[in-house]
């Protein structure tokens, strides 16, 4: 588009005047779509983030470890096998005893079954805390999705503005020539036309850095500095408070938190069973060497005495441990009430407000670019009211763009403390 197509070098009534830099302007700093189409989207980010070996691995870690308690709970003891040999003149046969005895100690207070049902307990909140990790670790992967998202659109801005103020400074250059501009006006212009690339290379590194952090959670391999990324800023409705509030008293954070108290409940009865074990043992003797050889079966028994350790410390530490677990899934149920409550407010109130700026902001934004560019291209107004025009157009668009961000934020916070997926 020349200048002079749409800056005429030559006065013009003020009827033909009205769209030469109001339309310009509305054109190259028209709202952009707040999505964009094609490559990754949000749900791609979530799968490859918890598809990622590395991720994975670490999320496992803590139910493979549990699982791994859990078999030794269960394992029995291996029994112990005990061979001696006497002998009156070393181990030759002039004179000599052998016992062969084979032992195993047996739990009778029942402290080995809870402590069983403890590891399954150890292993069910494992199995929840998991469930836990892959909703943190998709939620994180979604904010450096929406981050990426909303650095394009931010870039996209930049590129408008730039465009916009190249536009006006063509225009104002034009009307210098033919005297309707002071060089005031055009240097001025100058001024806005060399800011423009300054805000476009910040909003640029600040993709490209929103891309590198998506990428080193998703794979780098996955995602090219190049790529775009698909999605809509905003977030949609979410549910009804009572509805979340029924779903927060099952978050697999709060199972995961119950099943620890179970399994320290446990832990501290199995404490409390002060019966020792007993070793039964069984084998035979074997004597020879001297006028005949004697062959008899032996038996064991014994057992330690309580008389100074009944477990008094363990069973403080572990009655310790149990409350502190109770009181530790009390307070975060409490806590998660209140968030989610909180949270879905916050959700209700940025979306609606977000929205509702889109609407208003932007079109009184629009209408405000085509009176400024009518005002100035008749000579209405000047040069720095119709930059302050380019800035607030730029800045509208902005804060539209945060705003919806800030709304997907809450959003993703709140189905991070409250799964889709919880029944």
């Amino acid at each position: 588009m020349a200048s002079s197509e749409y800056f005429p070098t030559h006065k013009k009534p003020i009827v033909d005047r009205l769209f030469v830099l109001s339309t310009v302007l509305a054109l190259a700093l028209a709202a952009p779509p707040l999505a964009v189409a094609q490559a990754l989207t949000a749900d791609d980010v979530g799968r490859l983030a918890l598809s990622r070996p590395e991720n994975a691995a670490v999320i496992a870690a803590d139910l493979e470890a549990a699982r791994g308690d859990q078999v030794s709970a269960r394992t029995w003891r291996n029994p112990v096998l005990q061979v001696e040999r006497e002998g009156t003149d070393g181990f030759r046969s002039e004179g000599y005893e052998t016992f062969v005895r084979l032992e195993r100690t047996f739990d009778v207070s029942g402290r080995r079954r809870l402590e069983r049902q403890a590891a399954d307990a150890r292993v069910s909140a494992a199995e929840f805390g998991q469930t836990d990790a892959e909703a943190i670790l998709r939620a994180k992967a979604l904010s450096r999705f929406y981050d990426v998202l909303a650095a394009d659109l931010r870039v996209a801005v930049a590129e408008r503005h730039q465009n916009a103020a190249v536009t006006l400074h063509d225009a104002t250059t034009a009307r210098q020539r033919e005297g309707d501009a002071s060089r005031y006006d055009l240097e001025r212009v100058r001024q806005e036309t060399a800011l423009a690339p300054v805000m476009l290379a910040e909003t640029r590194a600040e993709a490209f850095a929103a891309r590198q952090a998506l990428g080193a959670l998703i794979g780098a391999e996955t995602l090219e500095a190049s790529a775009t990324v698909a999605g809509v800023l905003a977030p949609p409705e979410t549910e009804p408070v009572e509805a979340l509030l029924l779903r927060a008293q099952r978050t697999p954070r709060l199972q995961a938190l119950a099943a620890q108290a179970d399994a320290s409940q446990l832990r501290a009865r199995a404490a409390g069973r002060i019966a020792p074990d007993v070793t039964l043992g069984g084998g035979v003797r074997s004597v020879g060497g001297g006028t005949a050889d004697e062959t008899g079966f032996i038996v064991s028994f014994s057992v330690p005495l309580p008389l100074f350790d009944r477990n008094q410390g363990e069973r403080l530490s572990r009655a310790a441990e149990a409350s502190r677990a109770t009181a530790r899934y009390r307070l975060a149920r409490d806590q998660t009430a209140a968030d989610v409550a909180a949270l879905a407010y916050r959700t209700r109130a940025l979306r609606e407000v977000a929205l509702d700026y889109d609407q208003s902001a932007r079109a009184a934004s629009e209408a405000f670019l085509r009176i400024s560019g009518s005002a100035y291209a008749g000579g209405e107004i000047t040069v720095l009211e119709a930059t302050d025009a380019l800035r607030a157009a730029r800045d509208t668009q902005l804060r539209a763009i945060q705003l919806q961000r800030n709304a997907r934020a809450a959003h993703t916070a709140l189905y991070t403390l409250v799964p889709e997926n919880t029944p």
